[in-house]
């Protein structure tokens, strides 16, 4: 990402505060890029990842335009100032997901970026976390990388591959109703209720049929978890509903 030359910590203050009034719907975007590019040197692409930014932290959404480990600094200390408490978790969860995007793309630890985490953080046993969802969206783009490469590129960066790293990973998860589970369960009896085909094996701990209950609107997308909105689905026609073309 192109940055202003010099930038300083009044300049990133002057975009935190166009930030939060774009957030807020009180000034328009446009009219805060130029702000920042005429009055603060900006270059106009840095103007608008500051502000858009902004969104995804206050949120807790990944953003995936980078921004200065100062910047960031900045903005966890401000949000801590001037939000409520669930304002600052969604943003150190937002940086953190960042984190994890960057470094699995670029392939490197972006050092700076965790110590302004773990200055922030008080929760020190999950200083080192990576987001699991975010880590698998990055893990995707760099296999859609290497299928673009040549065989022959491919075969050499295989051969000089180390030891596989492991990390330790957090996951949100719903706390789902088991009632629902188990009545879904029951309906299906031991058959998808999207293809019809029986089970395709038996668990081997209590040798009921596997299936697995799906939500047809997700819980992430407002979905509520009730039998009228889960359905129970063989392995295959779950993973079709999350990743083909008939979702």
């Amino acid at each position: 990402m192109n940055m202003p030359n010099k930038i300083t910590i009044e300049n990133i203050q002057a975009a935190y505060e166009l930030a939060k009034l774009v957030y807020n719907k009180k000034l328009k975007l446009d009219y805060a890029v130029t702000i920042l590019v005429t009055e603060e040197g900006f270059n106009d692409n840095s103007a608008k990842d500051y502000i858009n930014d902004y969104k995804c932290i206050i949120e807790g959404n990944v953003f995936k335009r980078a921004l200065s480990a100062t910047g960031i600094d900045y903005y966890l200390s401000s949000i801590k100032k001037d939000g409520t408490k669930i304002d600052f978790d969604n943003a150190i969860k937002s940086v953190r997901k960042h984190i994890t995007y960057y470094e699995a793309i670029r392939n490197t630890n972006v050092i700076k970026l965790r110590q302004v985490v773990s200055k922030h953080n008080t929760i020190e046993q999950y200083e080192n976390l990576i987001d699991y969802s975010l880590h698998t969206i990055a893990f995707e783009e760099q296999v859609k990388k290497s299928a673009l490469l040549s065989e022959q590129c491919r075969n050499e960066i295989l051969a000089s591959s180390v030891k596989v790293e492991k990390k330790i990973a957090i996951i949100e998860i719903f706390n789902r109703n088991p009632h629902v589970v188990a009545a879904v369960l029951l309906r299906a009896k031991g058959h998808c209720e999207y293809c019809g085909k029986a089970a395709p094996f038996r668990r081997k701990k209590d040798m009921t049929p596997y299936l697995e209950v799906h939500h047809i609107i997700q819980l992430a997308d407002g979905g509520e978890d009730t039998v009228k909105n889960a359905q129970a689905l063989c392995p295959n026609c779950h993973r079709e509903k999350h990743f083909g073309l008939n979702k």
